[in-house]
């Protein structure tokens, strides 16, 4: 509990300080806020001080929060602190939010492989090791070059609560959540504010399952993409939008690699939305276009530090199949049967296949948008009917553009129309973008309807803020629920293993499974941290590979493995023992007449069934 009140303390200084003396809005100053301190860390890490810079962010965020407390002891001392504090005001809101975090977070644990991969084992390398991975680093090698975004800001957690826990990265991951739906809170119109809340998150959920329940970022990049939008749209000043947008949509690439496309998306709607929209006029506007392009080149500039970077250490990307050639061979609609096949798939899922949760065809959510913009365009009056629909035009052709590039991803690189008879991920990855489409007209219809006399709570409130409340408790439930045994079972694996390495110096642990299956081996990787445990398949193929394979390692752990490598397991040991399903040996070497002799010896206690 002590970490919450520190967390607390520390993030509330650094959004008093946002609001205080940057003058961004109370309800942008949370996004604000957390998307400078990840960008912060970014800086920090790629600069080697990733540990100073954190310990420096939570010293500056506690003397702002002293600043805080000094500000509104004299506001309370004036009486006019108290007289304007309620239930129902920002604040208390957002403490709220922040508890209710930390509660549906504790004792929270991973539970798909995506986890594991990446959110989990590089929080918890950043944990270990305090730098972002080096060379010999014992990492998937696939995600070395993935942006580290929310990490980082997880890692800052763990630095103000002086430990790890994945509670803990579940709790930080929260905290970014609502600190992008906060821009939708405001002090004049709260009870509009619950409601538009409450919706967001029942949409999101929606779209994305169990949003506070889960680490994948792709729903971050949806409500990031609509908060800035909805912070452009919303706020009267330009500077004052602009100030308050620009840490958010560099902290877009951070997130993601795709919110790259996204933050460029969003800035070509911003210069475009600048320059034709009459708002605006002279000096006023240049100086706006002029901030704009200064956050475009921030933005490439942070891309191109992490290019640095991962090209430095031998960081490559993934090779693409995606090229000028395969392109042009997936638009061969009329020579290919496959492109055909492919075609059609991708667009039935484009039109009638299931876009959430409920199994609603995408065609109803067309509709529904299509309906909204129709009778808004009807009732705005002429000046925010025409900045209504240039956003909308934009949107609309940014998603149509989107899910061109989904079209190639998905028939070149994932084959469908060949090797597969339906789309791969399609619905994950055009949610990003479709989802605040759907937030973005969905509020803007809710605000223009909802009366502006109504002030007191009302029964249709109480029931919208208990279906989120229940959306988001029934999503724990099912979570905790639904942990598979065999994610449970490599967690009380690592904890026996663990007591038995020497902890003086980190061991390198092989892994020899009887399938073909990187599960086991990178979870143990993720729990066994910051001992080095090979989440590659050996591909065993005879006695002279197997003897290859455990002289790079202090430790091999046999998963169910076949009888063949039990057989040459046997030619290493002093007696033959009785195999469990899991069977931990150290290996040890023995130098006889100049020559490197190994032999496996079995760790005592760890011959292990497991439950």
């Amino acid at each position: 509990m002590l970490e919450l009140i520190f967390t607390i303390c520390c993030f509330s200084g650094f959004i008093y300080a946002s609001s205080y003396w940057l003058k961004i809005s109370l309800s942008h100053a949370p996004l604000f806020s957390i998307s400078m301190i990840g960008i912060m860390l970014y800086l920090a890490g790629l600069a080697g001080y990733l540990q100073p810079g954190a310990m420096a962010l939570i010293c500056l965020g506690s003397v702002f929060f002293v600043f805080w407390g000094i500000h509104y002891f004299k506001l309370i001392r004036g009486g006019t602190f108290l007289s304007q504090l309620s239930p129902l005001s920002p604040v208390p809101v957002f403490v709220a939010l922040f508890i209710f975090s930390f509660l549906i977070s504790m004792g929270m644990k991973f539970t798909v492989i995506d986890d594991y991969v990446y959110w989990g084992v590089m929080g918890k390398y950043l944990w270990f090791n305090n730098t972002l991975p080096l060379f010999n680093n014992p990492l998937d090698e696939r995600i070395l070059a993935y942006t580290p975004g929310t990490s980082l800001v997880h890692y800052f957690f763990y630095q103000i609560g002086a430990k790890y826990s994945a509670s803990l990265s579940y709790f930080a991951q929260n905290i970014i959540l609502i600190s992008g739906l906060f821009v939708v809170v405001t002090k004049d119109g709260m009870i509009k504010s619950l409601y538009s809340l409450a919706s967001l998150i029942v949409l999101l959920t929606l779209f994305f399952g169990s949003v506070f329940t889960k680490l994948q970022v792709d729903y971050l990049l949806s409500i990031f993409f609509f908060a800035i939008l909805w912070i452009w749209y919303t706020e009267k000043d330009v500077f004052s939008k602009l100030r308050a947008i620009s840490a958010p949509l560099c902290f877009l690439f951070l997130i993601k690699e795709i919110g790259l496309v996204l933050a460029l998306f969003l800035l070509i709607i911003l210069g475009l939305d600048l320059l034709f929209g009459p708002e605006l006029t002279g000096k006023k506007k240049f100086k706006s276009l002029c901030l704009a392009g200064i956050l475009g080149v921030a933005l490439i500039l942070l891309r191109q530090m992490w290019t640095v970077h991962c090209n430095g250490l031998g960081f490559v990307q993934l090779n693409s199949p995606i090229n000028f050639e395969t392109m042009k061979n997936a638009l061969n609609f009329f020579g290919s049967q496959e492109v055909r096949n492919g075609v059609i798939i991708f667009m039935k899922a484009v039109i009638i296949g299931p876009a959430d949760r409920l199994n609603l065809p995408y065609l109803f959510w067309y509709l529904l948008v299509g309906g909204i913009w129709y009778y808004l365009l009807k009732r705005f009056p002429f000046e925010k009917k025409r900045r209504y629909r240039r956003l909308m035009v934009l949107l609309v052709v940014f998603l149509l553009l989107y899910l061109i590039m989904l079209y190639f991803l998905q028939i070149i690189l994932f084959e469908v129309g060949s090797s597969f008879d339906h789309t791969v991920g399609l619905t994950r990855y055009m949610n990003i973008l479709f989802s605040q489409i759907v937030l973005f007209s969905g509020l803007t219809w809710f605000h223009y309807i909802f009366p502006e006399n109504r002030t007191k709570p009302t029964k249709i409130l109480v029931s919208v803020l208990s279906a989120a409340l229940l959306v988001v408790v029934a999503s724990r439930v099912e979570t905790f629920l639904h942990l598979e045994p065999h994610y449970i079972e490599a967690e009380q694996l690592a904890e026996k293993i663990k007591p038995v390495l020497q902890e003086h110096d980190y061991k390198k642990i092989g892994v020899i499974t009887g399938k073909n299956d990187r599960n086991i081996r990178l979870k143990l990787l993720y729990h066994l941290l910051p001992n080095i445990v090979d989440y590659k398949n050996p591909g065993l193929t005879d006695k002279t590979s197997f003897n290859n394979f455990i002289e790079k390692y202090d430790y091999i752990l046999m998963a169910e493995a076949d009888l063949n490598v039990l057989k040459w397991a046997e030619a290493y040991m002093d007696a033959t023992i009785l195999f469990e399903r899991f069977v931990l040996f150290k290996v040890l070497k023995n130098t006889i007449a100049g020559k490197d002799t190994y032999r496996i010896r079995l760790t005592p206690l760890l011959n292990l069934k497991t439950p």
